[in-house]
């Protein structure tokens, strides 16, 4: 961007004051601003959009429709869907409805070839032999033509005059050339020949190469070519440069000129009031500016006053606590940068951050302030301290034949710390000895007592190394050279223990005077029977749950079992009689024993006991590893009764060789 002191030969670049920051959803779209009945309006190149007002803020009200690539969107109460797809098509709407434009070689438009289209915001041109405007719904149809848009007017010239098309109106202007825009005066025409003329005939300027119009009310400003210029006295004025017509923008008394850096210029005064970062969109009002990025992004900022102050020390940095920095609220996002360490931030009306340097000992940073629009830095100088620090009440404490209560060593450094450390963050105190360490984080101001715990098996004298760190570098160091004292076991009742693992049981005494333990441990054996045979499905104390069959190691009070759990071995028993004997089949591999009545028999798979009809059951046991399976079987009618006749046929036999019957 040109300097502007080639206007005034003065900078008065002031910090802007932020009057809002935020983003307004535009759907990827690209955008403008419009002045409408004193409302500031967004509008998008959609076919379809709701209200949007960069201000006043007010809720978006209505649907979108609008082309991504090659599909036409419909967003409705929060819910987007496809509407149509088509390769190659460009949609426009005519009154309510949506038609096509074939992108062809050449566009084709209902059927009809066209030699080219033109865009330029809410305005497509289809040119030819036949000229066809679309904007906002509305469509104008006229002979062919050079075409020229500039903001919604749609310039056609022909030989001698100029047909100009805006939304519904069409008009023709005498001389050949196309409408910029329009001023208080009424429109501003510029002519084939580059000569621009307000209604009326006045000649604001000359300008043979690209023209646009910024402003549309009291004060007029001529883009030419990347030239902003402003008509003065039968004269042009160059207020700087900008290669983006479409970005800048011009009131009663402020422009915005875009670039890579975007300058507002007071028009009274002519000098640059605020440098921003590059815009997409601007427009201005009699004190306020308003700016937007491509992705929706928008400012507004007051021109009448700038910010004072923006970023102020409130205090120095203390014991315990940070120095305080103010920055001014609403501005953006707040960076600290360089030698400098932010421990805290409040966030209302401004932002009261809490600072101190890296190292305490002073230095210099930067607070930079930052958003979409604007960057600002301000260098600050924070005041250091050195942080204190003593150490006493040392000891090495060592018991050879214990160990410490907390810990594996048998050492312990006892001390006390008495420190004063400015700032919020603190340091960390790192002890170290003997193989121990142990971290403390100091704030503030205080004292603090530690016990180190180490190994140490001579009587010789030790370092201990005390070092203060901060952000992982060394603020302090210091080494002390103690003597060890030796600790004997304290003449106390010990406590005693026994507990027992498989065939061991241990018996401890231990003794303890606060700081150390000494333990005697005694071990002696003991034997036990592990092996266990079980029922399958019978509950175990050991286990704690039901046998399965199997072997199953468990372990319960320090010792370990092996239970075995057994089925049942009889699979079946078949029951037999020879009139007199009562025969038990068996089908198991191992041992049974049967009882009937007054009789019994012991073996493996037959078994015979003589039959004693009185007693109608028999007993079958099945053993397996000193366990017993015991069943009782009800003998069949069937049987009791052919062995009673059985034996009534004897007797019937005995008595008649007796001659009794």
């Amino acid at each position: 961007m040109k300097s502007l002191s080639n206007i005034s030969g003065k900078e008065f670049v002031r910090i802007p004051k932020f009057l809002s920051l935020g983003r307004v959803d535009i759907k990827g779209l690209d955008h403008w601003l419009e002045w409408r009945e004193g409302k500031l309006r967004i509008l998008t190149n959609a076919l379809r959009q709701p209200e949007l007002y960069l201000w006043p803020n007010e809720s978006p009200k209505g649907d979108w429709l609008f082309q991504r690539g090659e599909k036409l969107i419909l967003i409705s109460e929060g819910k987007e869907s496809v509407v149509d797809e088509e390769n190659d098509t460009k949609f426009v709407r005519v009154g309510e409805e949506i038609e096509k434009i074939r992108l062809l070689d050449r566009p084709e438009f209902k059927g009809e070839r066209f030699d080219g289209l033109m865009e330029n915001g809410k305005v497509t041109v289809l040119t030819g032999k036949k000229v066809v405007a679309f904007s906002e719904g509305r469509t104008w149809e006229t002979d062919g033509g050079k075409v020229t848009i500039r903001g919604d007017y749609v310039s056609v010239t022909r030989e001698g005059y100029t047909e100009v098309w805006r939304g519904g109106q069409v008009f023709n202007l005498d001389g050949e050339g196309y409408v910029l825009g329009r001023n208080e005066k009424g429109l501003v025409f510029r002519e084939i020949e580059g000569i621009i003329r307000e209604e009326g005939g006045r000649v604001l300027g000359v300008c043979t190469g690209e023209t646009f119009l910024l402003g549309e009310g009291e004060r007029t400003l001529i883009w030419c070519d990347g030239s902003v210029r402003l008509p003065l006295k039968g004269g042009w004025r160059e207020l700087g440069r900008s290669p983006m017509p479409l970005s800048c923008s011009c009131g009663n008394n402020y422009a915005i000129l875009a670039g890579e850096e975007t300058t507002v210029i007071d028009l009274f005064e002519l000098h640059s009031l605020v440098r921003l970062k590059q815009i997409h969109r601007s427009a201005v009002d009699d004190r306020r500016a308003f700016v937007t990025t491509k992705n929706g992004e928008v400012a507004i900022l007051d021109l009448v006053e700038g910010e004072d102050e923006p970023i102020k020390i409130l205090s120095q940095m203390g014991e315990g606590r940070g120095a305080k920095v103010r920055v001014r609220g609403g501005m953006g996002q707040v960076e600290i940068r360089g030698d400098l360490l932010e421990i805290g931030r409040e966030e209302g009306r401004d932002i009261i951050l809490e600072v101190e340097p890296l190292w305490l000992e002073g230095g210099k940073g930067e607070v930079v302030v930052s958003n979409p629009f604007w960057s600002f830095g301000e260098e600050i100088w924070l005041d250091g301290a050195s942080p204190k620090l003593e150490i006493g009440d040392l000891r090495l404490l060592v018991a050879k034949e214990g160990k410490c209560v907390e810990g594996e060593g048998n050492a312990l450094i006892e001390g006390k710390v008495t420190y004063s450390i400015p700032g919020g963050k603190g340091c960390t105190l790192v002890i170290d000895g003997d193989g121990g360490r142990k971290e403390i984080t100091l704030k503030g101001e205080g004292e603090t007592l530690f016990a180190l715990v180490g190994r140490k098996f001579d009587l010789k004298q030790s370092d201990i190394r005390f070092t203060l760190l901060r952000m992982g570098k060394v603020i302090m160091r210091e080494v002390r050279l103690l003597t060890p004292v030796i600790v004997d076991r304290p003449k106390v009742p010990s406590v005693r223990t026994k507990s027992r693992k498989g065939n061991m049981e241990e018996e401890r005494e231990v003794w303890s005077d606060g700081r150390f333990v000494w333990t005697k441990v005694t071990r002696v054996p003991v034997d036990y029977i592990g092996v266990f045979f079980g029922k399958v499905g019978e509950y175990s104390e050991l286990i704690g749950a039901e046998i399965t069959e199997g072997p199953q190691l468990v372990e319960k009070d320090g010792r370990e079992y092996l239970i075995v759990g057994l089925r049942d071995p009889v699979k079946g028993i078949k029951l037999e009689s020879t009139g007199t004997s009562l025969i038990v089949h068996v089908d198991s591999e191992k041992p049974v024993e049967v009882v009937h009545g007054l009789n019994s028999a012991r073996g493996w798979k037959k078994l015979e006991v003589p039959m004693d009809p009185i007693f109608p059951w028999v007993k079958v046991r099945a053993f397996d590893q000193g366990l017993i399976w015991e069943r009782t079987i009800k003998l069949p009618n069937e049987l009791t009764l052919l062995t009673a006749v059985r034996a009534g046929r004897a007797l019937a036999r005995e008595l008649e060789s007796y001659g009794l019957l």
